[in-house]
């Protein structure tokens, strides 16, 4: 089973904890991270802009991830797609992926939604 795994893969988060296990469970695991490498003690503190459009509800794709999310997929076909407290990915990139792939998706979150 081919997968890739989208998620904050900082090396101190729990989504790379759980990265950790796919690749021990999994022969073919591919990784994409929605977040810089995160050092502890280091604030992560995003500019003003970002987060006024995030207290809005609209999350700025700033890493470009959703570009490289597209290209992983339809490069390499993944049997599914794991996403985890992904703000930055789009609709439109959902509906591409759906449309154009066979993968599976699957979204994960901790918080009680």
């Amino acid at each position: 089973m081919k997968i890739l795994f989208v998620g904050d893969l900082s090396k101190y988060s729990r989504t790379y904890q759980r990265y950790l296990v796919f690749k021990k469970l999994y022969s073919s695991v591919d990784s994409l991270s929605t977040e810089l490498n995160y050092t502890p003690g280091v604030s992560k503190k995003k500019n003003l802009i970002y987060r006024i459009f995030f207290k809005l509800g609209v999350n700025i794709d700033q890493y470009n991830i959703n570009k490289k999310l597209l290209n992983l997929t339809f490069l390499k076909k993944y049997d599914l797609i794991w996403f985890e407290k992904t703000n930055q990915i789009n609709r439109k990139t959902l509906k591409k992926i759906k449309k154009y792939s066979s993968s599976n998706l699957v979204y994960y979150t901790n918080d009680n939604i």
